[in-house]
């Protein structure tokens, strides 16, 4: 077997949906035969609720949908933390998108493929920024039949004056926060890269804006009624602004653009079975990778910790190998030299170790206490004021679960 870790899906979309239902068949549609194995549907107070749900039941008896009802306001970075919090262990990719964006591969090629190619590259690679291309409304005024693919081709130009946004898809065991739709931080050590390898900054206008290999396409307006109509509901992030001009700001359509539509006609000639098909079998997953031997990768064994408390399949030789040689591997990674962010990671997961209530777990828990001085001191040289003191919280929180082992 190779060093690969192995999950239930490969790549999981989180997307925030409000009075959508009318989209989402065509928007689960395309990414579904794309590659993308899993979808968490948050639904943020939506007054077409009943419509939604009945289109998404049976993507939901599939296993393919995983729909939660999360009302209140700004739910759109709430949507994308609780992601991050509940499912970072269910899938190798996770893409942080709105309904109304459509990832596009320009070569056709298979999405995993793309970002295995490009996170494969450089160990420290944590999250690709797409580039969006913003599609205005191809002067319609009214809502039409058809889907959204067909009814705008018209977009900006590759050379934007006001900057480029982009969105991110990310390995999100090494996310450690999403301040904003448009970039997240990382894990100290790991970055963000667009799609020539070349790193982000935080900010939403993009350094480097290519969308030579893979674009996203943002259907932002569509027609004057539906910008109309969607407008009254306020924007996800909380944001209210004036209607008329982000109309007219954002009513691009220099450059026709049918790359996606042709793709798309091209992928409905054959059936949602032939798909890019990436989801495997959870148990035996696990089970695979339990014995198989553990190389120096916090990243896997966490991975397989956090899968085996979904999983009621296993045997007890198997819960053993669990309790036993996994935590057995990760003292030895701890007492070897931790990389910054697997020692982060470590501490998030401290509680987990602690129920565990074994001589192995205590050592472990005593091994990270020991290594808190030096992240510490580290933070501090780099003036990270909050980071310290949060660390100060954590050796706090160690030390009272040592004293109950």
């Amino acid at each position: 077997m190779s060093g690969d870790i192995l999950f239930e899906n490969q790549i999981a979309i989180v997307v925030p949906v409000k009075n959508e239902s009318r989209y989402i068949e065509e928007w689960l549609d395309y990414h579904y035969r794309i590659g993308v194995d899993k979808f968490y549907i948050y639904d943020n107070n939506s007054e077409d609720r009943s419509d939604l749900q009945k289109i998404l039941e049976p993507w939901i008896s599939e296993g393919i949908v995983d729909y939660q009802i999360f009302d209140g306001a700004s739910a759109q970075l709430q949507a994308y933390c609780d992601a991050i919090k509940n499912h970072q262990f269910d899938c190798k990719y996770m893409g942080f998108f709105d309904l109304d964006e459509f990832v596009f591969v320009k070569d056709r090629s298979n999405l995993l493929d793309f970002l295995n190619s490009i996170f494969n590259s450089n160990s420290n690679i944590n999250a690709l920024g797409i580039d969006m291309r913003i599609f205005g409304s191809s002067g319609k005024m009214y809502r039409e039949s058809g889907g959204v693919i067909e009814r705008f081709t018209r977009r900006q130009s590759d050379i934007a004056p006001q900057g480029i946004s982009s969105k991110l898809i990310a390995n999100p065991r090494y996310v450690k926060l999403i301040p904003s739709p448009h970039f997240i931080f990382n894990y100290d050590g790991k970055i963000s890269v667009n799609e020539n390898l070349l790193q982000l900054k935080n900010q939403i206008a993009t350094t480097y804006n290519s969308a030579q290999k893979i674009q996203l396409n943002h259907y932002i307006l569509k027609s004057r009624e539906e910008f109309d109509s969607k407008t009254l509901r306020g924007a996800g992030t909380g944001e209210f602004y004036d209607r008329e001009k982000r109309f007219r700001e954002f009513d691009f359509n220099e450059f026709e653009d049918r790359s996606l539509l042709d793709y798309w006609n091209d992928l409905k000639k054959f059936s949602r079975r032939d798909r890019f098909n990436h989801r495997s079998n959870l148990a035996l997953n696990l089970i695979e990778m339990l014995e198989s031997p553990f190389e120096n990768s916090v990243e896997k064994y966490l991975t397989c910790f956090m899968l085996s408390k979904k999983i009621q399949t296993l045997n007890e030789s198997e819960l053993n190998l669990l309790k036993n040689l996994a935590p057995e591997f990760l003292l030895k990674s701890i007492q070897s030299r931790l990389r910054i962010f697997d020692a982060l990671m470590l501490l998030d997961f401290s509680h987990e170790f602690a129920r565990f209530k074994t001589e192995t777990s205590k050592k472990i828990l005593i091994d990270l206490l020991n290594l808190i001085p030096d992240l510490i001191e580290f933070y501090r040289s780099l003036d990270m004021w909050n980071d310290y003191h949060q660390l100060l919280d954590k050796r706090k929180t160690l030390s009272t679960f040592l004293s109950i082992i």
